[in-house]
């Protein structure tokens, strides 16, 4: 989904792919003429898809057509290829560059993208700046001082005790994920240090796609305690009810998915 904001004025984007596959849009200006006024857009990008990327490219070709003199802002919430952020094996493409180049190539004069997967988005999109899960999540709480915060991976617990110091939670538990060394499936969880006696822990991550790792540290970590989960990314490809199920409460952000609603077990913050 596309849409740019004009003088405080949101207009959506109309996307159409024809039968051979290509992409076409229409940003829906009526017919009217040239505008040489404007000089500020704003265009926010939710993408999803390859499609949804050449959307964006034929939105700001559009846009600057219709705006000559225009200087064009990007709001990116999730950001495509993030989490191809290095080669695991030869012969393959690195795709964080290869997607920061398309969006360098549309010039835009300042992008904003939410929690990305590493640093080496930052590097690949030149300029852009970054909402972190304090900027998401931090005022899910009234008080964080009987929280513990979860990090599900040893690549999260940098972020997880930034996000603990600044809202003063209690602590950090940095779980590890159990592989067979042949298939590589994750089969089962373990945690760094022993749990903690609090009663309250909240699992903190950028992206949950499927779900599964999730569910096992729901699992880990026991039961009798109060068990959340807060993702910047929910793609939940298998259905958010993987996670609704079990924990007693997921927050996540309309990032990936605008077709989430809000209800008694699931908070989307709007981004």
């Amino acid at each position: 989904m596309i849409s740019y904001t004009i003088k405080h004025v949101k207009t959506f984007v109309t996307e159409k792919v024809f039968k051979d596959g290509a992409v076409n849009v229409n940003i829906n200006t009526g017919g009217k003429n040239l505008d040489f006024t404007v000089r500020d857009i704003l265009v926010e990008a939710h993408l999803n898809s390859s499609d949804s990327i050449l959307a964006l490219m034929m939105t700001v070709d559009a846009l600057k057509r219709q705006f000559p003199r225009a200087d064009l802002g990007l709001l990116m919430p999730y950001t495509m290829y993030a989490r191809q952020d290095r080669i695991c094996n030869k012969g393959e493409a690195l795709g964080i560059a290869v997607f920061g180049d398309l969006i360098n190539s549309m010039g835009f004069k300042s992008i904003v993208v939410a929690d990305p997967h590493s640093m080496a988005t930052q590097v690949a999109i030149k300029g852009a700046l970054a909402m972190d899960q304090f900027d998401m999540f931090s005022d899910i709480k009234q008080s964080w001082r009987e929280w513990i915060i979860v990090a599900p991976d040893a690549g999260a617990t940098k972020k997880c005790e930034d996000f603990a110091k600044r809202v003063g939670a209690e602590g950090v538990l940095t779980f590890h994920k159990q592989r067979n060394p042949e298939t590589m499936e994750i089969e089962g969880v373990y945690a760094s240090d022993n749990i903690y006696g609090s009663k309250n822990y909240i699992v903190l991550d950028d992206i949950c796609d499927g779900g599964r790792t999730f569910v096992e540290i729901y699992k880990a970590i026991g039961i009798g305690k109060r068990i959340e989960l807060a993702v910047t990314h929910g793609i939940f490809s298998y259905g958010v009810d993987v996670v609704t199920n079990v924990y007693d409460h997921v927050y996540t952000t309309n990032s990936f998915r605008q077709d989430l609603v809000s209800d008694e077990k699931l908070t989307v913050i709007k981004v």
